[in-house]
């Protein structure tokens, strides 16, 4: 990435300010390759509350914005306090990012519109879930805040407080298993096979071992060793007509065995899921591990 002078950063200032009707970048704007947005917010947080030195320059925490310069800005008019806040715009461009991307949130290093989005929903992240309550019920974290205001408009657009990496990354291999079989005409791949950069015939071949030998647990998430599958991953399974037989002498456990048995507990599983969804809530068995396994051994072993 390019490195600009201070000098060339104003040049660029004033341009864009001619080009747009002397209206000021908004904090995640770039312009000629330069995030200019950043620089103007940097500027404004020196001039607001840095401390003057004797030779008329103001220093903050480590930055200075010397008196030459100083001049330079105020010989163009530039407005010091703007109107605008900068985490509104980046929040509104966050509900951008959502809408466009069927509510899927970013990584944490990817950029939307010139902006480190990503970067920014980590942020208000590690501030909610680590920053100290101060007296007026603000959140602090390593010099960023979060007024009670803003928490309230991210919990407005559902916003995830905290990510599930592994639910991440099993959506990630899931949506490349989905273009593998759309690429060969629904075949699952066969044999050690890397596809989209990971081993997707093992990742196949571990979903099965876990819903094959995997024990249930209370809120109907299927556990195998550190593996899980939820009943919102079978679901997604399932809308892909996903063959969840596997190698009966590697997979199956010994009390399913039998084509017929697993499709039970398939579709046992799939009323759960839409128990579940009914009802809005996790667990909608209160808990009670005996009456699931009394219930699914009943559907199991039906006549």
């Amino acid at each position: 990435m390019a490195k600009f002078s201070w000098d060339k950063k104003f040049d660029l200032l004033k341009q864009y300010l001619n080009e747009n009707d002397f209206r000021y970048p908004k904090g995640y704007e770039y312009y000629n390759g330069f995030n200019i947005g950043s620089w103007v917010m940097r500027l404004r947080i020196i001039r607001n509350n840095g401390i003057v030195q004797d030779d008329g320059s103001i220093l903050y925490n480590g930055s200075i914005l010397r008196k030459d310069q100083i001049n330079k800005l105020e010989s163009i008019n530039f407005i010091w306090k703007s109107n605008n806040d900068p985490w509104e715009d980046r929040f509104n461009l966050l509900k951008e990012y959502l809408k466009e991307h069927n509510n899927e949130y970013p990584k944490i290093y990817e950029n939307y519109k010139g902006f480190d989005i990503g970067g920014w929903i980590e942020r208000q992240r590690v501030i909610i879930n680590n920053g100290k309550l101060r007296d007026d019920e603000s959140l602090e974290y390593n010099g960023g805040i979060l007024t009670q205001e803003r928490i309230k408009k991210l919990d407005s657009i559902n916003f995830k407080r905290k990510i599930d990496i592994y639910e991440q990354t099993w959506n990630k291999n899931f949506n490349i298993l989905v273009k593998y079989l759309n690429e060969s005409n629904g075949q699952l791949p066969k044999k050690t096979f890397k596809y989209g950069n990971i081993d997707l015939y093992s990742w196949v071949s571990f979903q099965k071992l876990v819903f094959n030998r995997g024990e249930m647990l209370e809120n109907g998430d299927i556990k195998y060793d550190s593996r899980v599958l939820t009943p919102k991953n079978i679901e997604k399974l399932n809308s892909i007509n996903f063959k969840w037989i596997a190698n009966k002498n590697r997979y199956c456990s010994k009390t399913i065995e039998t084509k017929e048995e697993l499709e039970k507990k398939k579709r046992y599983l799939v009323v759960l899921l839409n128990k579940m969804l009914d009802n809005n809530q996790e667990d909608i068995i209160n808990n009670d591990t005996q009456k699931i396994n009394n219930e699914f051994m009943k559907l199991l072993y039906e006549d």
